[in-house]
């Protein structure tokens, strides 16, 4: 790959929230550390809480967050289902108003949908 006849070098590092540095020889190794990594995993269910809800994730619970990562994790990345859990796990919750609110998830992991397997 090229720009302007000059090689590109797509090499790099990322430091990982654990203090962690990982190198990457190129875009194709980047994009593979980043799928499989559950710093990632929880980054997005974290935003797309925030956009369903309009409200952090950890306003929900301090398990809550890691309860729907795996969950989005158990059934394959499958959007859907994450987005059906926080609607569920946001209208279970209680009383967000007043400061009176319980997690929809369990301490074993996140409840799921009745009927949705």
């Amino acid at each position: 790959n090229e720009e302007q006849g000059q090689p590109i070098d797509a090499s790099g590092s990322y430091l990982t929230q654990s203090g962690e540095a990982v190198q990457f020889g190129g875009v194709r190794d980047l994009a593979k550390f980043l799928a499989a990594s559950e710093e990632t995993h929880a980054a997005f269910v974290q935003q797309l809480f925030h956009n369903q809800v309009k409200q952090p994730v950890l306003a929900f619970g301090s398990e809550t967050l890691a309860d729907l990562r795996q969950l989005f994790e158990r059934h394959e990345f499958n959007i859907r289902k994450l987005t059906v859990q926080i609607i569920a796990t946001s209208a279970l919750s209680g009383d967000y108003e007043s400061g009176n609110y319980e997690s929809g998830a369990s301490e074993s992991g996140a409840s799921e949908p009745a009927g949705n397997p």
